[in-house]
């Protein structure tokens, strides 16, 4: 099934990428591609390539000194679906991630912006 003009395919492993001869003119990618199945190597050029290693998966929310007495909801970004909810509070955002950074830039358009 193509949506987005993605298609899925199952049973490969991803062995290397590497940019194409033309990458400084055409931007594309070079992925090698090993079947679990068979072995067979093959390798298809992408207009793009997005590394999704689940990073945010398994949440690590680390602890603080005094967090207990902390009366109000302590969250992960990858439980944050929206930051409406946040838009009648005070938040403190920390961390250093790229999420971090998109979460705090649509959170201070919201009413009563924090920083």
């Amino acid at each position: 099934m193509m949506f987005f003009r993605v298609i899925k395919r199952y049973h490969l492993e991803v062995t290397k990428v590497e940019p194409s001869k033309d990458y400084d003119t055409n931007g594309r990618w070079i992925v090698t591609l090993k079947s679990t199945q068979t072995e067979a190597i093959s390798r298809e050029e992408f207009d793009g390539v997005m590394i999704c290693i689940g990073h945010h998966v398994f949440p690590n929310i680390p602890t603080f000194p005094g967090q207990q007495k902390f009366k109000g909801t302590i969250l992960h970004t990858h439980s944050v679906k929206s930051c409406e909810r946040f838009s009648d509070q005070k938040v403190v955002v920390v961390g250093i991630g790229i999420l971090e950074l998109m979460l705090l830039l649509i959170a201070v358009s919201l009413p009563n912006k924090f920083i």
